[in-house]
């Protein structure tokens, strides 16, 4: 988790935009992605929440 937010490729504040990201729904999923044994998701409601942060 240390190595995600660490490396983050969004961090500038100029890098965010509501629709359809990144945002910070799309830095909480890189996050809770990169801890699976936490079994826990964003609603499907969080804009942001699949913006492709991995660099896809």
């Amino acid at each position: 988790m240390k190595a995600t937010i660490a490396y983050y490729r969004y961090f500038k504040i100029d890098d965010y935009q509501l629709c359809p990201g990144p945002n910070s729904n799309t830095f909480v999923a890189a996050v809770m992605s990169s801890v699976p044994e936490m079994r826990a998701s964003l609603p499907a409601t969080a804009i942001g929440k699949d913006y492709p942060y991995d660099g896809r």
